[in-house]
């Protein structure tokens, strides 16, 4: 039996195939692949491994392979059982070493179980992926991107590189590129195409909001940078997530005035420029070894 996990990482369409993954679960079944995630960010799995709790996750595994075969019977020669989160990249850099030796027991875990696991790994242009992130962080009220300094770039990059490295040198590794699924056609249909070699016709769309709070229009920019002292504020008092802070702070916001507004969209577009600058820097700077 194939296994299949999805890591990500973030900013390579991985919300839209999560989705759009979920929404056809029962066409993805005809076809041989067990779409798991149930809902479709189902990244309690994910973060029990973060958490340094491999046992946990092969448990929440378990059930979520159970839910969707009972949900789903695959009528045809299974392809893969597919699971996806980019909170498998996510990892704080003191956790590190611990999480490496999580995610290896949570692997020896699933193989024990008579799975052969392989990884999908999505891989996109740095110097877009260092843009992209600070944008994001940028539109949930983190303003540690809004800044000429390279430094955040290249701690990102760091993370990065040590995630990727450990990924490649240890497991099977399905190397996608992202230009390549975003070339043409549903991103959904090629990952399936590029993963797997499968045409699946009839795939339903998602609705195109359902990935607004991954928006890096200027209005979300323009949102985070006026609500940010507000999320650092109640960031203080808990567990709690800047982007689910963000999220759930939505309804209480109050509207930004006409002026405030006018005053901030106008930086907007010299904002994404200067972060693909200190991207384009950071980069160089990561390239020669160096940090600031």
């Amino acid at each position: 039996m194939r296994i299949s996990l999805h890591v990500g990482p973030h900013r390579t369409g991985t919300t839209y195939i999560q989705y759009a993954a979920h929404r056809n679960r029962a066409l993805l079944a005809k076809h041989g692949i067990q779409f798991i995630n149930d809902p479709a960010q189902a990244d309690e799995m994910a973060r029990a491994l973060v958490r340094l709790d491999p046992q946990a996750a092969l448990a929440l595994f378990d059930r979520l392979v159970a839910s969707a075969k009972a949900a789903f019977p695959v009528p045809v020669p299974e392809v893969a059982t597919l699971y996806s989160s980019e909170t498998l990249c996510v990892v704080p850099r003191e956790l590190r070493n611990e999480y490496e030796r999580g995610f290896a027991a949570f692997i020896a875990g699933l193989e024990e179980r008579g799975y052969t696991v392989e990884l999908i790994f999505v891989e996109r242009d740095l110097e877009d992926t260092l843009t992209s992130n600070a944008l994001l962080q940028t539109s949930i009220g983190n303003l540690e991107f809004v800044s000429p300094d390279p430094l955040p770039f290249v701690h990102y990059l760091r993370g990065y590189s040590a995630q990727k490295m450990f990924f490649f040198e240890r497991f099977k590794v399905v190397h996608l590129d992202f230009a390549h699924l975003a070339s043409g056609g549903d991103l959904f249909a090629n990952f399936l195409k590029l993963a797997y070699g499968v045409t699946v016709a009839g795939l339903e769309p998602i609705d195109t909001k359902i990935d607004a709070h991954n928006s890096t229009s200027d209005e979300q920019l323009a949102r985070g940078l006026v609500m940010a002292p507000v999320i650092n504020w109640l960031e203080q008092f808990g567990s709690v997530s800047r982007f689910d802070l963000f999220n759930a702070s939505q309804p209480f916001a109050p509207p930004i005035p006409e002026a405030t507004w006018a005053e901030v969209a106008d930086e907007i577009p010299l904002l994404r420029d200067c972060m693909r600058v200190t991207a384009r820097r950071a980069l160089e700077l990561f390239a020669a070894g160096g940090s600031a």
